[in-house]
């Protein structure tokens, strides 16, 4: 029955003589055994000869018209529906854009805050903050070493200012 399914698909184009020497050679090898088969091909072949002897059918101005504006419109609202699937597409990507970017502020603010911690948690300070940092005591007019001012500030004198070595320099020379 498997091979009666294929037969039969092919028996318009064999009737037309559209298929290949060796599936032409298969389908007639089928037919010559089936009978289901055979019988089909008849009824398709007559089917063709009644369509031949009507002639060539030419449609009326108002039919080719119809399906002129029929044609038309479908291609309108083809185009309509290609628009709104574009627009929606071109939201998506306006949305989904957005939210990459604030995904990515919100990973920059965690990372700030993580090294902010872990920067807190270690009392680190980098080299070239220390070396721009002086405290004065006010009740000394020295300028302190680095490690006087490292140590003044975890025994939280009374009165701290922090100073670049600048302003220090120009404070201790002009009292």
């Amino acid at each position: 029955m498997k091979n009666c399914e294929i037969i039969q698909k092919l028996l318009i184009p064999f009737t037309l003589n559209e298929l290949n020497e060796a599936e032409t050679k298969v389908v007639k090898e089928h037919l010559e055994t089936c009978l289901d088969c055979s019988r089909i091909l008849s009824q398709q072949q007559q089917l063709f000869k009644q369509l031949d002897s009507w002639g060539d059918i030419e449609p009326s101005i108002d039919l080719y018209n119809q399906l002129k504006r029929k044609v038309e419109l479908k291609k309108k609202h083809l185009i309509q529906k290609i628009l709104v699937q574009f627009i929606a597409l071109k939201h998506y990507m306006t949305v989904r854009r957005t939210i990459l970017g604030i995904a990515l502020i919100g990973l920059i603010c965690l990372f700030t805050y993580t090294f902010d911690v872990i920067h807190r948690e270690a009392n680190f300070e980098s080299p070239d903050d220390l070396s721009k940092i002086a405290v004065i005591d006010t009740n000394k007019n020295t300028m302190p070493t680095l490690i006087d001012s490292i140590l003044s500030f975890s025994s939280a004198p009374a009165k701290q200012t922090k100073v670049t070595p600048i302003s220090v320099t120009s404070s201790i020379e002009n009292p």
